[in-house]
């Protein structure tokens, strides 16, 4: 059986910092990838599916130099348990609502 890819955007893996946020409240994660349509990264904190989230990551040094910082919004489509790993963590996928990169002089 060969299973077929159903993404619809490439997935990059990423080491870059990234802050979530929940009303007023900010979410201690660590991004594992990401693709124009969606975001999956690992968090401590419980979050429900249909839950929206905001987000801002910043790619240091990418237009002369510069920081370009991207700000979101994203609903939660999965939240996985993985005891495995470390219990107290849970991978959480979410669809990007929307998103705006911000120039340098934006910022």
């Amino acid at each position: 059986m060969v299973l077929r890819e159903r993404r619809a955007a490439p997935r990059y893996l990423l080491d870059v910092p990234i802050i979530v946020r929940r009303e007023n409240d900010v979410l201690g994660v660590k991004i594992r990838n990401i693709s124009t349509g969606g975001i999956y990264f690992i968090t401590n904190r419980s979050l429900k599916v249909d839950e929206v989230v905001d987000f801002s990551l910043t790619f240091a040094g990418l237009a002369a130099g510069a920081d370009i910082l991207v700000r979101g919004r994203a609903r939660v489509l999965r939240v996985v348990r993985r005891p495995q790993i470390v219990p107290e963590r849970l991978g959480v996928a979410a669809t990007i609502e929307n998103f705006d990169i911000l120039k340098p002089e934006q910022i």
